[in-house]
């Protein structure tokens, strides 16, 4: 009895040592130990990026969609699977278990208080026990009850009507006096794209504002049109852009522009602080300092918009040639480019798209078209869940699975090994990359993201109906137009 007593009593106490310790060892007892390192790809504070932010973030209440702040990420892990996401909203005295996903994207959602400052920290956990760098999500947050979207949208209603008009004096005026980029060459710019350009017209629709120690980031979406002075031929286009400003005594003053620029293109290389990342292949309007005018696919004007080489020429046919030091490239009246580029992997079009599946009728892609279409696509879907979608491949199609590696690793498509179940449905794991052969025989390349699913509740009528499944996958893509299987880097 009494050696029964002492066993007891030790596996009691060891039992108490494990809990003790637990609590300052984030569960290690629970998943064990591991020497991989987990990270997060990215995150973000509503639609702002941590990256771009500083340590201090001020969001205002009018721009928070249903008065929420989302915290959002990707989570990665070595050889475990991510096991916890957590965020501390008050210096890590206290943590909220985030949403998670089996492939690692995780969710937070809070309704702020006005005026009240947030501490924020990000905490992912590996299954293997492995935590992230906790001090490097450190952000503080305050939500303000500033009507700053009133002072952003009078400072560029000002701006748009000065460039419309063609008026320099007005519009410098506007400018910030630390202005991130050189204010004469700015000022050059702006005078050149007055001479260059006959008529101009542009409309925009704010994205998002956030507000930081480096001043207040605008993102807007913007439509244009410019008639050239030199040809008589107009040019459109329509994109995202992203403006820092800082607020003046009374009004708000542009402090930076990344491009595509909507004001001073002609001068781009001396003016843009950087390139917003295109997720679509649409063309843009890019000039060159003598005020020759094109539209290029998106993903070429990210290659050489900040080249200061950049010549252009527009042919009588009503195509455009545009050089470069090292490419020459033509591109037709509607923006598609015909021909150039020394290697295959200048011409291949590529970005980002979002799957967003309530089952029948299925969502699908097309890479030719780089667009996500109901009821038809390459490939489409219409379900899933967590970390996997769930669909079938157009029958004229062919894919094989090149397995968990990411598509920037892939610098060619394989040259056999395609096939397409028929009839049998395809699931399309978070994490792999896809080859396929398209109906018209080129190639296109496909990496799944992310995958999430969510609840969507059934309207109770009349007729009632009932909740439906939401599946959204996040890919990457590469189509190769010219026929060739290279996909270099």
């Amino acid at each position: 009895m009494k050696y029964k007593s002492k066993s007891l009593i030790m596996i009691m106490s060891f039992a108490l040592v494990l809990l003790s310790f637990a609590g300052a060892q984030a569960k290690w007892w629970i998943f064990g130990e591991s020497d991989e390192e987990v990270s997060i790809s990215y995150l973000f504070v509503n639609k702002s990026s941590f990256d771009e932010t500083g340590a201090k973030i001020t969001l205002f209440k009018e721009m928070l969609p249903d008065g929420k702040i989302t915290i959002s990420g990707k989570a990665v892990a070595g050889k475990g699977k991510i096991g916890s996401a957590r965020v501390s909203l008050d210096g890590k005295e206290t943590w909220k278990d985030a949403n998670l996903s089996e492939g690692g994207a995780f969710e937070y959602s809070f309704s702020p208080e006005t005026g009240k400052t947030y501490s924020i920290f990000v905490e992912v956990s590996d299954t293997l026990g492995k935590t992230n760098d906790v001090a490097a999500t450190a952000r503080q947050l305050t939500l303000s009850e500033r009507n700053i979207m009133s002072f952003i949208r009078e400072a560029l209603d000002k701006l748009i009507a000065a460039y419309e008009n063609h008026d320099a004096k007005t519009f410098m005026s506007l400018v910030s006096e630390d202005f991130a980029g050189d204010m004469t060459n700015l000022d050059r710019a702006i005078r050149k794209d007055f001479s260059s350009f006959d008529d101009i017209d542009l409309n925009y629709t704010l994205n998002n504002i956030t507000s930081d120690s480096k001043g207040i980031s605008v993102s807007l979406s913007y439509r244009r049109l410019l008639m050239s002075t030199k040809t008589g031929q107009s040019v459109k286009d329509k994109g995202v852009t992203e403006f820092v400003f800082k607020m003046g005594d009374k009004s708000a003053r542009i402090y930076s522009m990344k491009n595509p620029l909507i004001f001073g293109i002609t001068g781009a290389p001396n003016v843009a602080t950087g390139t917003v990342a295109s997720t679509t292949n649409d063309p843009v309007i890019i000039a060159d300092g003598r005020g020759n005018v094109a539209e290029v696919p998106a993903q070429t004007f990210n290659q050489i918009v900040m080249d200061d080489s950049v010549r252009i020429t527009n042919n009588p046919d009503g195509t455009s040639t545009v050089k470069t030091s090292d490419k020459t490239i033509t591109v037709d009246k509607n923006g598609q480019q015909t021909s150039g580029g020394s290697n295959p992997s200048e011409t291949v079009e590529k970005g980002l798209r979002t799957i967003i599946s309530l089952g029948h009728p299925p969502m699908g892609f097309s890479f030719v078209n780089g667009e996500v279409m109901t009821a038809a696509g390459d490939f489409m879907i219409t379900g899933g869940g967590p970390g996997f979608g769930y669909g079938f491949v157009e029958p004229s199609v062919t894919f094989v699975d090149l397995g968990a590696k990411s598509i920037g690793s892939v610098n060619e498509a394989p040259a056999t090994g395609y096939a397409n179940p028929a009839g049998m449905g395809v699931r399309f794991e978070e994490g792999h990359t896809y080859a396929f052969k398209l109906a018209n025989g080129k190639y296109g390349l496909m990496e799944v993201k992310s995958v999430t699913e969510e609840w969507i509740p059934g309207n109770p009528g009349p007729p009632p109906q009932p909740p439906a499944m939401r599946i959204t996958m996040r890919f990457e893509y590469k189509y190769q137009p010219s026929g060739a299987r290279q996909f270099l880097p």
